[in-house]
């Protein structure tokens, strides 16, 4: 077997921590006691670290099939899962399933390594392992920058160039969010008070997109990152995490780098705001990085494990196939679209029986609706201007209702 498994005591917390070592990958969980997080190779490395429930592990598993598949031979990958509760036996199916001679994945549980600390509420629909982005200085201190993502995406290509992008001497990179930029310009103006106001940024164009991060520990040590994005994490913000960072940047200190490294896909349901809205320059933007994207990232509520339908989504499933937890994806996508169904067929008859109601109650009062629809019709024949309209009005509506009556009395 190519697995082995050694559990020891910590005898400071009494508690069992398991380390399983792998012939072609290594793994380490990490907890309070042991939270100097070294990267796991010397040399010719990129290495990146990803927030992650336990539900989410599926869909992790398609992000990091994906990563995989795009390495190379003579490069190595650090792997660094940001979690608080993912089980021991969806870590070792995730790390026998990614298994590589020059990949290292290791889980740190972001409860311990930050205990202690003190947090603003969450977030609604969040949890702690969100807050992890926010300690990169601190859980990072060993290396000299890191690659922060999403797990709601796929790589297209090796990380390694992202990873080793010139940050031009800035503390972070980013895509511009071009998602952000149409909304701005529709007419939910919504979205222009959170930008221009709430974030206090001086154009649209300086939104990024949070989803895919490169950083520079030490300059955000030097700009004390974490505490000053804590500080701002104390008044809900606007997609929470991304509306932190965006408001502590503030367009400053960050560089925008090309689309292609973080491709935010247009949602179906984003198809009449970019044919409407996003104008000419964004929408080359778009176009560009769509013809040849490092990084789809489906970062809306469009997720393709339930929208099948939603824009590149094949390509997700192409290879959600190939996880171990394709069954698992499978069969909550069936359950999530029996509750669509479901749903909309109690839709559909709430709908009719306020119809039902509607046209039954016109039934009963047919006599006294026929009273109020000659009177309306002798008051319409005797005023004039905006009191004659307002019989008019009312005549037509009544007369709805009685021709409703008549339908249903045969």
């Amino acid at each position: 077997s190519h697995f082995k498994s050694f559990l020891y005591k910590n005898k400071t917390t009494t508690k069992y921590l398991i380390c399983d070592i792998l012939e072609k990958i290594h793994i380490e969980y990490f907890g309070r006691e042991n939270n100097m997080i070294k990267p796991a190779f010397n040399e010719n490395y990129s290495a990146i670290a990803i927030n992650c429930s336990n539900e989410y592990v599926p869909y992790l598993a398609v992000c990091l099939k994906s990563l995989v598949d795009n390495t190379s031979k003579d490069h190595n990958y650090d792997i660094i899962i940001c979690e608080k509760c993912i089980s021991d036996e969806n870590k070792k199916a995730l790390s026998d399933f990614i298994s590589r001679d020059n990949v290292s994945i290791r889980f740190i549980n972001i409860g311990e390594m930050l205990a202690g600390e003190t947090f603003p509420d969450i977030f609604p629909g969040y949890t702690i392992e969100s807050y992890a982005i926010l300690f990169t200085p601190k859980l990072f201190e060993n290396y000299e920058r890191m690659l922060f993502t999403d797990c709601d995406l796929i790589f297209t290509e090796d990380i390694k160039e992202l990873y080793h992008i010139d940050l031009e001497g800035k503390m972070a990179c980013a895509v511009r969010d071009l998602t952000m930029s149409m909304l701005v310009a529709s007419d939910d103006k919504i979205w222009e008070k959170h930008v221009f106001e709430e974030l206090e940024l001086k154009d649209a164009d300086e939104y990024f997109n949070s989803g895919v991060m490169v950083y520079d520990i030490q300059k955000c040590k030097e700009a004390d990152f974490t505490k000053n994005t804590l500080e701002i994490a104390k008044v809900p913000q606007r997609i929470f995490i991304q509306g932190i960072l965006n408001k502590f940047y503030q367009g400053q200190n960050i560089k925008y780098m090309d689309n292609k490294f973080n491709l935010d896909l247009i949602a179906s349901h984003e198809k009449y705001l970019y044919d409407n809205f996003m104008d000419e320059k964004h929408r080359e933007l778009y176009q560009k990085a769509f013809s040849h994207p490092h990084v789809l990232h489906w970062a809306g509520i469009g997720k393709p494990w339930f929208y099948i339908d939603e824009t590149v989504a094949y390509k997700w499933w192409d290879i959600a196939r190939q996880t171990p937890f394709y069954e698992t994806i499978l069969v909550r996508y069936i359950i999530h679209k029996e509750s669509q169904i479901t749903n909309a067929i109690n839709e559909a008859v709430h709908n009719k029986e306020l119809e039902l109601r509607t046209e039954f109650k016109c039934a009963l009062d047919y006599k006294k609706n026929l009273r109020k629809y000659i009177k309306a019709r002798i008051l319409y024949n005797l005023t004039f201007g905006k009191k004659r309209e307002h019989y008019k009005q009312k005549k037509v509506l009544l007369r709805s209702k009685l021709e409703i009556a008549k339908r249903l009395i045969g």
